[in-house]
């Protein structure tokens, strides 16, 4: 310990130090002491270096603004022309960004929230009078924390010690509400998308997204109006990430100045007609993927009409569906669309999300978590990894602070239980638990076939948090608590199969398959087939995972239940066409390959895979080549 200072308050003082002879003071760099009082007002209030050229200086040019001369002080507040008036100050100006200054964590918990939450760090200013103070890291729980979501899953239950109820939309500085979350999530979006052009191909992007300068550079929005067209959009080679320049569609992109209404952020939206090939390929294909559950197919239906009176819904649709349709092409042997018309209209996204957010209402509304699935989509399909993750986490903090859940009826509940099979195919691949709290409450009794067959969803979810690694490292320390709660999940399994009607038997196929691997069968329509697989998956993962205390005969009438597992959804995957169940049934196929054990099953599960992704274009990588080096290390164990 230091020793205590001797001296007293009636010490006199001790003189500064004074500067040696001849020794002037070091000069401070402009940067850092110099103000320039001179240039044009805009350029002064949007502390960019001024070229003074007169009437209009570079800058000013450039941007297509009007330039104005005068009222030097650096504070004072210029005659503006009537565009420039109507933006806020720049402590609240759209497009303000600022790094958020939290202290340092002081436990490990701070730390792994910090951690989680690093890439959401930049955050983009709304007014003032709108946004509530964010928390700092420190008071942000950690949404994914083992403890915190047993607890409110076995509660049934939103709340827990460290999170505020969603009825107060996270009032206090606990939680985030329905303002912050949004800009949480686009800070997300925008931090990637910055940091997403390492190679150079997106440099003039990566500069003006940099999170890494104080405030977003708006000549990211002077850059976006005035590219080209190249002369072809399609090309037959491999999709290529250059970015060319592509012309602005006709879909507005001025949002007037912000006001609570919805007029403030919709407006109608037309189409050229090279966009409607791409519009439609979401119309009639990809929201299927999305409304496998649905009966009322919100996104086939509704959201195309939503979409055609807000610009960012429909970039959002047409990012997607170009994405695809780089992928596959509109018919088979036809050309692909330039990977880079996905890229732009992604980042057209992004642009009009910088301007909406400041509107509280857009915030609020359902274009706004329709945009978030469909982005996400975006990055599920583009095979983002890591990225997805965080975006799946983002719409996460969307729906929670806005009390979206299962049961929460029209387009937030199949925003959400679509958002939930995202969730569950990432979550498996990360080897996590899923971020879902939320238990439902729904007796079978009362619900409808289409109910019942998305609530194997969610019984597939608590399969894959008991086989996360977080939960088997606790499992090792208590093997009866483990052990009965994969019966427990297993007699709630059960409880699903027995509550299902005619509606999900097999129908009768055409004989000649005797030889077949996998016996086929067929249930229609599709979407039940699918639940069957998900049943099936999720028997493999808690057979797979529970102890076994009962030796070898245990081990023996487990592997009975795993191969009849494995050989149900083999044999639904070879009858299945549509799309949207194939994009699942590949999911479910990965699983079951992967605790398979004889060859001829091995190969008709890849070439099934394998069909699939030809069927669907999802995913970008091959499951099968991924699925053969699983099994490389597996038969390596044994041997």
């Amino acid at each position: 310990m230091l020793p205590a200072p001797t001296s007293t308050p009636l010490d006199p003082p001790t003189k500064p130090p004074q500067a040696p002879v001849g020794l002037r003071k070091p000069r401070k760099p402009r940067g850092r002491g110099l103000r320039t009082t001179t240039g044009c007002a805009i350029c002064r209030r949007r502390h960019m270096k001024c070229d003074e050229q007169k009437p209009t200086c570079g800058p000013c040019a450039k941007g297509g603004r009007d330039c104005v001369y005068g009222a030097k002080s650096h504070n004072a507040n210029p005659s503006l022309t009537p565009s420039e008036s109507d933006r806020p100050a720049p402590n609240s100006v759209v497009g303000h960004w600022q790094q958020e200054q939290s202290p340092p964590p002081e436990d490990e918990e701070s730390r792994r929230a910090t951690k989680d939450l690093s890439s959401s760090q930049v955050l983009w200013s709304p007014p003032e009078s709108q946004v509530p103070s964010l928390p700092s890291s420190k008071q942000i729980p950690e949404i994914s924390s083992p403890e915190t979501a047993r607890r409110s899953i076995d509660q049934g239950s939103w709340n827990d010690a460290n999170t505020t109820s969603p009825q107060s939309n996270f009032s206090g500085s606990a939680g985030y509400g329905v303002e912050v979350a949004p800009l949480r999530w686009f800070g997300l979006l925008a931090d990637d998308a910055a940091n997403g052009a390492d190679d150079g191909s997106l440099a003039f992007l990566h500069e003006n997204l940099s999170t890494k300068s104080p405030s977003i550079n708006e000549n990211l929005m002077d850059d976006a109006r005035s590219p080209t067209y190249p002369a072809s959009a399609y090309s037959t080679g491999t999709p290529s990430l250059r970015f060319a320049h592509i012309a602005p569609t006709s879909v507005p992109r001025s949002i007037p100045p912000a006001g609570d209404g919805r007029e403030s952020w919709q407006s109608p939206i037309k189409l050229r007609d090279r966009e409607i090939p791409i519009f439609r390929r979401f119309v009639e294909n990809l929201s299927h993927w999305i409304d496998m559950y649905d009966p009322l197919k919100h996104f086939s239906t509704f959201v195309p009409q939503l979409a055609l009176q807000n610009e960012g819904l429909m970039k959002a649709i047409l990012a997607l569906s170009s994405r695809h349709l780089s992928i596959k092409p509109m018919e088979p042997g036809g050309p692909l669309l330039d990977r880079t018309t996905a890229v732009q209209y992604y980042y057209e996204t992004l642009q009009y999300l910088q301007r909406a957010m400041k509107h509280e209402s857009y915030t609020r509304s359902l274009e706004l978590i329709a945009t978030a699935l469909i982005v996400s989509m975006y990055e599920m399909i583009d095979g983002a990894g890591k990225g997805w993750e965080r975006h799946l986490k983002g719409v996460f903090w969307i729906q929670r602070s806005q009390d979206i859940n299962g049961e929460s009826g029209g387009l937030k509940q199949a925003v959400w239980w679509a958002w939930l099979r995202q969730d569950l195919w990432a979550a498996f691949r990360e080897g996590r638990r899923a971020f879902s709290f939320f238990k439902p409450t729904k007796p079978y009794h009362v619900m409808e076939q289409y109910d019942i067959a998305s609530r194997v969803v969610y019984l597939l979810v608590q399969a894959v948090n008991y086989s996360s690694a977080e939960e088997c490292k606790i499992g090792e320390a208590s093997l009866r608590p483990r052990i009965e709660r994969a019966d427990a999940l297993l007699a709630a399994l059960e409880e699903w199969k027995g509550n299902l009607s005619v509606h999900f038997n097999p129908l009768p196929l055409q004989g000649g398959s005797e030889n077949a691997v996998f016996k086929p069968i067929w249930i229609n329509p599709p979407a039940f087939a699918v639940s069957i697989q998900l049943y099936s998956f999720a028997r493999i993962l808690l057979l797979v995972h529970r102890p076994a205390p009962g030796g070898f005969l245990e081990y023996a009438e487990r592997s009975k239940q795993l191969i009849d597992a494995i050989d149900a959804i083999g044999g639904i995957a070879s009858t299945l066409t549509e799309e949207a169940a194939c994009v699942v049934s590949t999911q479910c196929l990965f699983g079951a390959g992967l605790y398979t054990q004889e060859p001829p099953k091995r190969e008709a599960i890849l070439h099934m895979i394998e069909e699939h992704q030809s069927r669907t274009g999802w995913p970008v990588n091959s499951l099968g080549e991924e699925l053969v080096g699983e099994w490389r290390k597996g038969d390596g164990r044994m041997g």
